[in-house]
């Protein structure tokens, strides 16, 4: 079983998953692995459909340490981990059939993003930081971009200087899901603040050896996911906003102020590095609730 494991996660590797996509997919066989172990299955060979049955029967009733049970979301994905795992053991020959092909995954609903900053919450978030200093540079450029471009936090923190043009006012992220590329425009704005990063700031932060990153953290070296989270975090509160922010916050705020200035899905698309535009279609709803909200207000028939 863990021979088999190995196998599969090399063969993400070379299927250019991310780490941390890898690191995931291994701790939800492992805790399925805990599981059959309990039940003395220790051979592939052994694994039953009735066994991944209850395996699913005991996700829906686990709870975590906090007496909360997994939400439909987490158990969706322990079980696309697991149906990944045992589509390659079939496609590998480990099993002559795949005992997990009759689980099917909990039906989610849509949930609206959460944490969309309206306009002015926006501006005011992007004029926190000190410009005159040069962490305060630093992150004017980071919150810039993550509002400008509505890249992930992976995609900004991977980007090295050779992505950005600020001439032709563009970047290129290699790093996004599914390790798809794209060339996305930064505005001008953004392009101002990563100019003058770039050009007072970013040398004061650079240490003895430069590996090339964009943004640096204090220690010279490249930012961490938490850090990017932090420096978020910590602008949102200083500027006031109530709703909790985090740098997915911004993404969705990017696609929602463009759909609200006419801009078309398939551009919003293209921003974002959607594979499927159902994906995108989904900021439409956020309008739709906004609309409600507006009519529960201002229309006459709603009022008290």
């Amino acid at each position: 079983m863990t021979g088999a494991l190995q196998q599969f996660l090399n063969h993400l590797r070379v299927s250019h998953y991310s780490e941390r996509s890898i690191d995931e997919y291994e701790r939800e066989v492992r805790l399925l692995f805990v599981f059959l172990d309990g039940r003395g299955i220790t051979k592939l060979s052994g694994i039953r459909r009735d066994d991944l049955r209850e395996y699913q029967t005991y996700l829906f009733h686990h709870k975590k340490k906090d007496d909360v049970p997994l939400s439909l979301s987490t158990q969706a994905k322990k079980l696309s981990a697991i149906k990944t795992f045992f589509s390659f053991l079939v496609k590998e020959r480990y099993l002559l059939y795949d005992p997990s092909s009759e689980i099917e995954r909990p039906r989610l609903s849509k949930r609206l993003p959460r944490g969309i900053l309206t306009q002015r919450e926006a501006a005011r978030l992007l004029s926190m930081p000190d410009e005159g200093k040069p962490l305060g540079m630093r992150d004017k450029a980071i919150l810039e971009l993550f509002y400008a471009t509505g890249m992930r936090n992976t995609e900004l923190r991977m980007l090295k200087l050779q992505d950005v043009d600020l001439v032709r006012g563009e970047v290129r992220i290699d790093h996004g899901k599914g390790r798809r590329s794209r060339i996305v425009p930064i505005g001008e704005m953004a392009a101002l603040a990563i100019s003058s990063y770039l050009e007072s700031s970013r040398p004061k932060l650079v240490k003895e050896r430069d590996d090339g990153w964009l943004f640096l953290s204090v220690r010279g070296m490249r930012l961490e996911r938490a850090g990017a989270s932090a420096i978020v975090v910590r602008y949102a509160k200083k500027a006031g906003i109530k709703t909790p922010i985090t740098c997915h916050s911004l993404r969705h705020s990017c696609a929602t102020h463009m759909l609200k200035n006419n801009a078309g899905l398939r551009y919003i698309q293209d921003l974002l590095g959607h594979q499927c535009l159902s994906t995108t279609q989904i900021y439409t709803k956020v309008e739709l609730s906004d609309l409600k909200r507006v009519h529960a207000k201002c229309h006459p028939r709603n009022r008290r």
